[in-house]
């Protein structure tokens, strides 16, 4: 019993460490941008504040995580972590 609660544990401990490596897409409030960044921290989100700011020429405030893919539509564009704008991104 013992052993298999360890076993269990370090499951979950390497889960969570896969879980900060990974990255976001960002949504903005009342902006059409999502942008896709690696990291998930605050740095990573201060990257994608700036990158919005950027593309849309005014400031940007994160409204939420949208997801780790992004598919441009009628009422979405998808900004890459250099800036670079694209139909698709996958694999954030």
């Amino acid at each position: 019993m013992r052993m298999s609660f360890a076993l269990l544990a370090v499951t979950f401990s390497l889960l969570g460490l896969t879980a900060t490596a990974s990255a976001d897409c960002f949504g903005f409030r009342d902006k059409d941008a999502v942008v896709c960044v690696p990291g998930a921290d605050n740095a990573a989100r201060s990257r994608a504040e700036s990158i919005c700011e950027d593309a849309t020429g005014s400031a940007c405030r994160i409204s939420g995580v949208v997801g780790s893919t992004c598919q441009e539509g009628s009422s979405r564009q998808c900004y890459d972590e250099n800036g670079d704008r694209n139909r698709r991104l996958t694999g954030y």
